[in-house]
């Protein structure tokens, strides 16, 4: 399923695994900007079979065009993961960038109590502010939108999705 909106263009994707024992499928997600971001970047980064051979510019570039990018994971554990499962997956990739307690703690209400699998969790931003929108739908449940304002978290989550990881996937 792609952005809703047909201003933006998507810039690549990967599947969450971990590792416990067998490997099983996180969650898959998926990057998107405004397409006259798009357009500005190297015409070999917006091809798929070529976003693997980036730079480190390119990267940057990415992370701090000044458009909207959008980014949706979607569940596709084959069991409900709880809130906390979600949390504590996303607090571990947020410390690795340097990112406090107190500024994780912004997301933790948001992620709810359980996450069936096809459940989303969004990240909305814009390039030029602090301010970012993260949105969790549980299957079968209503989108609820949190504003959050912070600066490490924002940083993060575009170092971590719009990285160099963005090509290879997220597995670990």
């Amino acid at each position: 399923e792609s952005y809703p909106s047909s201003s933006f263009a998507y810039v690549g994707g990967g599947l969450r695994q971990k590792k416990m024992g067998i490997t099983i499928n996180v969650y898959a997600v998926a990057c998107y900007i405004e397409k006259t971001v798009a357009a500005s970047m190297p015409d070999k980064f917006l091809q798929a079979s070529t976003r693997s051979e980036g730079s480190a510019e390119f990267f940057a570039d990415l992370q701090t065009s000044p458009g909207e990018k959008y980014i949706e994971l979607r569940i596709v554990a084959p069991v409900a993961l709880s809130g906390a499962q979600m949390y504590e997956g996303l607090q571990e990739s947020l410390k690795t960038y340097g990112v406090e307690d107190g500024e994780i703690e912004k997301i933790k209400d948001s992620l709810g109590n359980s996450m069936p699998r096809d459940s989303k969790i969004a990240f909305h931003f814009n390039g030029t502010s602090p301010k970012f929108t993260f949105s969790v739908q549980a299957s079968g449940s209503a989108k609820v939108d949190n504003v959050i304002e912070s600066t490490p978290l924002l940083e993060a989550f575009l170092k971590i999705y719009f990285g160099s990881t963005l090509v290879t996937g997220l597995s670990s």
